[in-house]
C-alpha cells in the first residue's frame, strides 16, 4: 500500500499549494456570511439545465405527496432507470441505469450528501445497506457525461440521497402515518440557526421509524404457527447536525453530522415454485420461518468549506462510516428423505432455486415446504464493514478573454474492509414440518475471510464558457490497492491464502452544452465509464479481473420556458466491455468473472405541462410523462463458466436480463388553495430473468431452476390526496397499488417473488 500513499501525500500537498496561492491573492471585499458545504451534485433544477449530461431531481413534495419509503416508487417517474423488486419495501434495491447489471446497486456510485454510502463501495459494493428513503430531503440521479467527479461505479451513472438540511430559523416538524399490514411511519426533527459574537450555529436533530408486519404468510407446520409470525421489518434512524458559521472576513462553514440505523427484517432468499406463486404470490414457505436480517449502520462526517476569494470556494470532508449485518437465512437442502418412510437419506446438495423448479420430482421442494423429512441448511450472514476516507474539491473560476474557465480540481482517499465471519447451522426436519435438531458447524464454517482497498482518487475537471457553449472537458483516475486474506473455516485466524493487487484506472470524458437562447439548450457527451472488481476478484492469482469498462455517448436537447412547459429527449449508446458477474448468490457465481461485451441504446424523453400556470385559474394542474425506449443486448456470447449463473448461456443478440424495452410514467395533480389530488401511472414491459432469454425454468445445461425463465410486465397506479387544514397542518391518504395488482416481477435471489399488493395508509403531518 506504500505506492497509494505516495499518491494520498502528493495529491494533497498540491492541493495545500493552491489553496495557500489563493489566499495570498483573497480579495478584500469578502462578504462575512455563511455558506454552506456542497451537500449536491448539480443543486438546483437550473444548475441542471446547463448540465451536459442527463440528470434528474426528486424533491421532498414528490416524496411526502406519496408517502414513498421505498427508493423503487421515487425513481418511477425518472427515465432511463430500470428496478427489479426484491422484497416489495425497497429493503434491498437493485437499480440499474442504462443496462448496467442492477443487482444490489453494485454498479452504481450512490450516496448520502456526496459522501460514498455503500457498505464498503470497493470492497463490497453489494447495497445491503442503502440510507432511509423516508427521511431525505431530495434524491439527484446523474446518468451521462457530467459523473467524471464520482466513482468508483460510472458506467451506469450516480445517485446521491439528500439528507434533511439545518433550517435557516427555527422549525419543528412532525409527519405519521398507519395503515396496511400495521405500517406505522413517524418522522420527526427539529432544528435552527442561532447568532452569536462568535458566528452563526446551526443544530439539526432528526428521527424516523418505520415498521410492519408485512405482506406475506408463513405456512404453518406441526411446531410452528404461521400466523402469528410476522414477515415485516422494523426501521428506526436517527441523526443530529451540527454547524458553525464563524464571523470571519472570509466565508466559512463547517458541518458535523453523525447518524444511526437499525434496520430487522424478517426476509428472505426464498421464493416459490411457479405453481404455488399463480396460486398465492404472497406465500412463504415454513423453511424460511427464522430468515431475518438485522443491521447496523454508524455514519458520520465533518466537512469545511471557505470562500478563499470571490473566484475560488474549497470544501472537504472527513468521513467514517460502520455497518454490521447478520442475515439468517436458509441456504440450501442437505439431505431428502427420498423413499418417503421418514428417515432422512444421504442426498445431493440442492440449491433452492432447483427445488423451486421440481428437481428430483418435487421431493426436495417438500422438504421446504414442510411435508417431507429433510436436512436443509442455514447461514449466519456476519459481516462488518468499515469505509473511511477524507476528500476535497476546489472550484476556481478564471477569466481569460473572450472565455471563462470554471476548473474543479477534486482528491479522495478512501479505505474500506469487509471482513466475513460466517456460520452454518443444520436443521433437521420430520415429515410433518417440525424441527428435529439444530446443528451449529461452528463459527467461521460459512466463510472467514477479510477484503480490503484502499484507493485514491484524483479528478479534474473544466468548465469552458464561450458565450453560450460550454465546453467540459475532465479526467478521472483512481489507483486502488486490493487485499484479501481467507482463513481457516473451524474459526481460528490462521491464514490460509491471501494475496494483493494494484490497479489502476483512468476514465475520461467531454462534454458540451449549447444555450440557443434563454428557454433551450442543446447538449452531448462522450466519455469512459467503470466499475471496479472487489479484492478477491482482482487480486486472486489466476482469476485476476480487469474492471467492466463503458463507451457512452450521449446527446440531447433540453426546453423550459419557465411557465409551465418543460421537456428533455435523449439519445444514448453505451458499449460495455469485460462485464463482471456481481459476487452474490443471486448470480448463481461463486466467482465473479469477466464474461465479454455488451450494448445498451435508446432514448428517453420526459415532457411537463402545467395548463394553469399562464392564466388566472383557481387550481394548479400539472401533468409529467416519462418514458423510455431500450435496446439491451449482449454483443458476444457469454464467457460465464457456471452453468447456474444468470448470466450463462447468453448468446450474441440475446437481450439483457431485467432490462424492459419499454417504460412509461405518467403523474398529474390538480391542486386547490385546501385540497390536492395526485396520481402516478407507471408501466414497465416483461423482461427475461437470464441472459439466455429462455422462456422456461432452465438454466443452459437443461437442469431445473427458478431463476431462469420470463417476468411479467406491470402496470400499477398510485394516488394521494392532502388536505391543508391550514398553514402549519395537514392530512392525507396514500394508496399505492391502487388495482391490487401482483405479478411475477422477478426470479432473484431464488425463484418467482412478487411487488407489493394494494396498501393504503393516512396520517398527518405538522410544520411550524
Amino acid at each position: 500500500m506504500k505506492r497509494n500513499n505516495r499518491f494520498a501525500k502528493l495529491a494533497a500537498i498540491a492541493v495545500t499549494s493552491i489553496i495557500n496561492l489563493l489566499l495570498s491573492a483573497q480579495d478584500d471585499n469578502s462578504i462575512n456570511t455563511a455558506i454552506l458545504a456542497p451537500l449536491t451534485i448539480f443543486g438546483t433544477q437550473e444548475e441542471l439545465f446547463n448540465q451536459t449530461g442527463s440528470g434528474y431531481i426528486i424533491e421532498q413534495d414528490l416524496i411526502q405527496t406519496h408517502g414513498y419509503a421505498d427508493i423503487n416508487q421515487a425513481l418511477k417517474q425518472v427515465p432511463g432507470v430500470y428496478l427489479r423488486t426484491e422484497d416489495g419495501y425497497g429493503l434491498f434495491p437493485n437499480i440499474s441505469l442504462r443496462g448496467v447489471d442492477p443487482g444490489r446497486m453494485s454498479k452504481l456510485t450512490y450516496m448520502e450528501d456526496g459522501i460514498l454510502a455503500a457498505p464498503a463501495s470497493y470492497s463490497a459494493p453489494s447495497a445491503y445497506y442503502t440510507p432511509t428513503m423516508g427521511r431525505m430531503s431530495a434524491l439527484e440521479v446523474l446518468k451521462g457525461s457530467s459523473q467524471i467527479e464520482h466513482g468508483p461505479h460510472t458506467t451506469g451513472g450516480v445517485i446521491n440521497y439528500i439528507s434533511t438540511p439545518i433550517p435557516h430559523r427555527k422549525s419543528h416538524y412532525i409527519r405519521f402515518s398507519y395503515g396496511t399490514d400495521n405500517e406505522t411511519k413517524l418522522h420527526m426533527w427539529t432544528g435552527d440557526r442561532i447568532k452569536t459574537d462568535a458566528g452563526e450555529f446551526g443544530y439539526l436533530i432528526e428521527t424516523y421509524h418505520r415498521e410492519n408486519d408485512g405482506f406475506k404468510t408463513i405456512d404453518s407446520t406441526e411446531d410452528f404457527d404461521g400466523t402469528s409470525r410476522d414477515t415485516g421489518l422494523q426501521n428506526r434512524d436517527s441523526m443530529v447536525k451540527l454547524s458553525w458559521s464563524p464571523g470571519t472576513e472570509n466565508r466559512q462553514y463547517f458541518e458535523l453530522k453523525t447518524g444511526y440505523t437499525d434496520k430487522d427484517a424478517n426476509e428472505t432468499y426464498l421464493g416459490l415454485s411457479s405453481s404455488d406463486f399463480a396460486a398465492n404470490p404472497n406465500r412463504r414457505y415454513g423453511a424460511s420461518r427464522d430468515d431475518n436480517m438485522d443491521t447496523q449502520h454508524f455514519r458520520n462526517y465533518l466537512r469545511y468549506s471557505v470562500e478563499i476569494n470571490p473566484q475560488a470556494t474549497f470544501s472537504a470532508a472527513a468521513y467514517y462510516n460502520a455497518f454490521n449485518r447478520n442475515w439468517f437465512k436458509l441456504k440450501e437442502i442437505k439431505d431428502v428423505d427420498s423413499d418417503g418412510d421418514g428417515i432422512i437419506d444421504s442426498t445431493p446438495t440442492v440449491k433452492l432455486y432447483q427445488a423451486l423448479a421440481g428437481i428430483d420430482d418435487n421431493k426436495p421442494l417438500e422438504v421446504l415446504k414442510g411435508t417431507r423429512a429433510g436436512q436443509y441448511e442455514y447461514r449466519n450472514n456476519n459481516r462488518d464493514y468499515i469505509a473511511k476516507g477524507f476528500q476535497a474539491t476546489l472550484d476556481w473560476s478564471i477569466d481569460a478573454g473572450q472565455a471563462t474557465h470554471e476548473l474543479r480540481i477534486g482528491t479522495r482517499f478512501h479505505q474500506d474492509q469487509v471482513r466475513r465471519f460466517q456460520e452454518d447451522v443444520q436443521y433437521f426436519q420430520n415429515a410433518d414440518g417440525s424441527i428435529e435438531l439444530i446443528a451449529s458447524d461452528g463459527p467461521g464454517s460459512g466463510g472467514n475471510r477479510l477484503q480490503e482497498s484502499e484507493a485514491t482518487a484524483l479528478f479534474i475537471e473544466d468548465t469552458i464558457r464561450l458565450g453560450q457553449l460550454s465546453i467540459v472537458p475532465g479526467l478521472r483516475f483512481e489507483q486502488i490497492d486490493y487485499h484479501y486474506t481467507t482463513y481457516q473455516s473451524n474459526g481460528d485466524n490462521i491464514p490460509t491464502d491471501d494475496a494483493s493487487r494494484g490497479l489502476g484506472v483512468f476514465a475520461p470524458g467531454i462534454g458540451l452544452n449549447y444555450q440557443s437562447n434563454e428557454n433551450t439548450s442543446i447538449f452531448a457527451g462522450a466519455y469512459r465509464g467503470i466499475s471496479v472488481p472487489g479484492p478477491r476478484s482482482a487480486a486472486r492469482r489466476g482469476r485476476e479481473l480487469d474492471e467492466e469498462s463503458t463507451l457512452s455517448i450521449e446527446s440531447g436537447i433540453r426546453y423550459d420556458n419557465r411557465k409551465g412547459v418543460f421537456a428533455e429527449f435523449i439519445a444514448f449508446n453505451t458499449k460495455f466491455d469485460d462485464l463482471i458477474t456481481i459476487d452474490n448468490i443471486a448470480t448463481g457465481s461463486s466467482n465473479p468473472q469477466n464474461i465479454g461485451e455488451a450494448r445498451s441504446r435508446g432514448l428517453e424523453m420526459i415532457l411537463g405541462w402545467d395548463a394553469t400556470a399562464n392564466g388566472n385559474a383557481s387550481f394548479k394542474a400539472p401533468i409529467s410523462i416519462a418514458a423510455t425506449y431500450t435496446d439491451a443486448e449482449f454483443k458476444t456470447n457469454s464467457t460465464d463458466s457456471n452453468a447456474e449463473s444468470i448470466f450463462s448461456g447468453a448468446m450474441i443478440g440475446n437481450a439483457f436480463p431485467y432490462v424492459p424495452e419499454w417504460q412509461f410514467n405518467l403523474s398529474g395533480d390538480l391542486e386547490f388553495e385546501t385540497f390536492r389530488l395526485s396520481a402516478n401511472l407507471n408501466y414497465a414491459d416483461s423482461v427475461y430473468g437470464s441472459g439466455s432469454n429462455t422462456a422456461i425454468e432452465e438454466n443452459p445445461t437443461g437442469s431445473p431452476d427458478a431463476r431462469f425463465g420470463l417476468i411479467d410486465s406491470l402496470f400499477i397506479v398510485d394516488i394521494s390526496a392532502t388536505f391543508h387544514i391550514n398553514e402549519q397542518a395537514e392530512a392525507f391518504i396514500n394508496i399505492t397499488n391502487v388495482f391490487d395488482e401482483q405479478k411475477l416481477i422477478g426470479r432473484l435471489t431464488d425463484g418467482p417473488r412478487p411487488n407489493a399488493p394494494r396498501q393504503a395508509s393516512v396520517g398527518m403531518g405538522f410544520r411550524f
